[in-house]
C-alpha cells in the first residue's frame, strides 16, 4: 500500500537539502504513529556565537491550522533565494540567529487534526 503524502515535510526536506552548509538541519526527535515515522527538523541559519540575538519560528503546532507552517515553509524558501546574493541579509545573520521548526507536531498535520496522534496509536 502507498503511503499518503506529506506535501510540508517533504515541502521541508527540500528546502533543508537547498539550504546545504548554509544551515545547521538537524532532526530533534522522531515521533511514530501507524506505522510510520515524522521527524522534527529544526532549521539554523546565522550565527552559532551564545551572544547574538535569536529570533525563533514555531509551526504546525496544532495539525489543523495548517497556516503556521505554511507561512514559516515559504519564508525559509524566501530566504534560500536570498542566501545567494543579499549581502545585508547574509551581514545580518553573521550577527544573530534564526531557529527554524517549522512542524512541531508532525502527525497532527499530517492527519489534519489538533492532537499529536498519541491518543491514536
Amino acid at each position: 500500500m502507498k503511503q499518503r503524502a506529506f506535501p510540508e515535510l517533504e515541502q521541508l526536506e527540500t528546502i533543508a537539502a537547498r539550504l546545504g552548509n548554509r544551515a545547521h538541519c538537524e532532526i530533534v526527535e522522531t515521533v511514530e504513529h501507524a506505522g510510520r515515522r515524522f521527524p522534527i527538523h529544526c532549521l539554523t541559519l546565522g550565527s552559532s556565537a551564545p551572544n547574538v540575538p535569536v529570533l525563533a519560528y514555531f509551526g504546525g503546532v496544532h495539525g489543523l491550522e495548517k497556516i503556521g507552517s505554511e507561512v514559516i515553509l515559504a519564508y525559509l524558501h524566501t530566504l534560500c533565494e536570498l542566501l545567494d546574493w543579499d549581502e545585508e541579509l547574509n551581514r545580518r545573520l553573521s550577527k544573530s540567529r534564526l531557529v527554524f521548526m517549522p512542524l512541531v507536531n508532525p502527525v497532527g498535520v499530517f492527519r489534519g487534526t489538533r492532537c499529536n496522534g498519541t491518543a491514536w496509536t
